[in-house]
């Protein structure tokens, strides 16, 4: 037996109906208060047919339109069919890894995952997800066989690639400086004691290394299989890409310019007895072809000039990149410091980029102090574009003054999600005047530890300092 039922499209609600037959029926208008409605036909608890019915009330109901059509027929059951496999995963060592699968066919589906030839035990859902990778995991297959009762079917294999260790791209390993490494899993306090724990080999290099080194796992050397890199730099104005595993040197590089020399000491005994890469680079693994290494060298011609620049270098090759290198000048508005006509004029000479490299939102960001305390300097914080090189942005924190070096004992500036900046300047001029905001009047912000802004280039826009600071200059 037919049984016709009507719902309100809008609400879903069922009007009144008067007649049971799909040819032949009417509404009440006073129980319907839309025009649309869907009409579902069903026989013996059965669906038969779906129409849209559309009418107009007036003194009585007059059928316009309906239109419907016949489900389609229900398939088949169906044995199950792969319809994306599992992909290939790389993870660092520590971390999990994930494989997925999606399938069709009839219900209910059953997924067994193995690793080789070997099931794993409870891995019976759509996807697998591993414990935290160890080096031997480096290389496992992974496969998933989905079945119900029409058949099986099993997946190609996916493969899974453990990085050897988590990169050190920055000092301290994150821009927070917190020196945390997260993906920790060899070293333990079990381990690391005074009779197993300790140097394992010395790397030479021409000259100090001042600069924390850097390290990256899986590196595609040319002509050579991949390797796990230690990145060093050196007083000499050279950037070495070492094995991390044997120590044979990769590649060697030397970013003196054609007739150039490191800068001597100025008899400041705090990096002597030459000046090349003071600073701790950085690494960006996304630019260029391979990844670059962003280091400042200083140097000097035969004529007596002095050049602070920032080069990116190839990971792989320690090859040039972006055109590089970018010779560093940078000027602001006041009257401190090797100022002329109200322009202070930053001195190649005069400085010494001591705090590491900060690599933030695609710039990479340099902080200078000077040799021991030798005027004239003032306090510059410089951006970069990651990818050319160019100059964004600059900012001298005392430019209406005097000294103010950002040395940090060779640390970097940390840097928030916000792309807010973090770093303290030395002894320099501090105005005790200051605007209604708190600032000092005439933005000489020294011994002071500052907040920059990065939006819409360099600013200060906090700081702390001493209550006393003028008498501790």
């Amino acid at each position: 037996m037919d049984h016709p039922i009507f719902y309100n499209v809008h609400h879903l609600t069922p009007p009144r109906m008067v007649g049971n037959r799909d040819r032949d029926f009417t509404f009440d208008p006073r129980k319907a208060s839309h025009s649309m409605f869907i009409f579902l036909r069903y026989q013996n608890r059965r669906f038969i047919r779906a129409f849209v019915c559309a009418f107009a009330a007036a003194s009585l109901v007059l059928l316009i339109a309906c239109s419907g059509s016949s489900p389609a027929t229900p398939p088949a059951n169906e044995a199950p069919a792969i319809k994306t496999q599992p992909a290939n995963q790389t993870v660092a060592i520590g971390q999990p890894a994930t494989f997925s699968v999606v399938a069709s066919g009839s219900a209910p589906l059953s997924y067994q995952w193995s690793r080789g030839s070997a099931n794993i035990a409870g891995a019976t859902s759509a996807s697998y997800t591993t414990a935290g990778t160890t080096v031997s995991d480096d290389g496992s297959q992974f496969a998933v066989t989905v079945s119900n009762s029409l058949g099986s079917v099993s997946s190609s294999r996916a493969t899974l690639h453990v990085t050897g260790s988590a990169d050190v791209t920055t000092y301290h390993n994150d821009n927070a400086r917190s020196g945390l490494n997260p993906n920790e899993v060899i070293l333990t306090t079990a381990n690391v004691t005074s009779t197993g724990f300790g140097k394992l080999g010395f790397y030479a290099t021409d000259g100090q290394v001042n600069a924390q080194p850097l390290y990256l796992s899986q590196v595609s050397i040319p002509n050579q299989s991949k390797k796990n890199v230690l990145y060093a730099v050196s007083e000499h104005d050279s950037v070495y890409a070492f094995d991390a595993d044997t120590g044979a040197v990769l590649w060697q590089v030397s970013v003196l310019g054609n007739g150039e020399t490191t800068s001597n000491d100025f008899g400041c005994n705090q990096v002597s007895p030459e000046i090349g890469i003071t600073a701790t680079p950085v690494i960006d693994r996304s630019r260029g072809p391979n990844g670059a290494i962003y280091v400042v060298a200083m140097s000097k011609n035969s004529s007596g000039q002095y050049f602070q620049r920032l080069h990116a270098l190839d990971i792989a090759t320690g090859a040039e990149l972006f055109n590089g290198p970018t010779t560093i000048q940078a000027t602001y508005p006041g009257t401190g410091d090797n100022s002329s006509n109200g322009t202070v004029v930053f001195d190649p000479k005069q400085y010494i980029e001591r705090p590491g490299l900060l690599l933030l939102n695609g710039a990479i960001f340099t902080s200078w102090g000077s040799h021991c305390d030798i005027r004239p300097y003032t306090s510059w914080v410089m951006g970069f574009d990651a990818n050319t090189l160019a100059q964004t942005q600059a900012i001298d924190l005392i430019p209406n003054g005097n000294e103010g070096g950002i040395w940090m004992s060779g640390g970097a500036p940390a840097a928030d999600s916000s792309g807010n900046i973090f770093l303290m300047n030395g002894n320099g001029t501090f105005d005790t005047t200051l605007n209604a905001s708190g600032f000092p009047n005439q933005g000489d912000c020294g011994n002071c530890f500052v907040k920059l802004s990065t939006s819409g280039g360099l600013k200060l826009a906090d700081y702390f300092t001493m209550f006393n600071t003028v008498s501790r200059v």
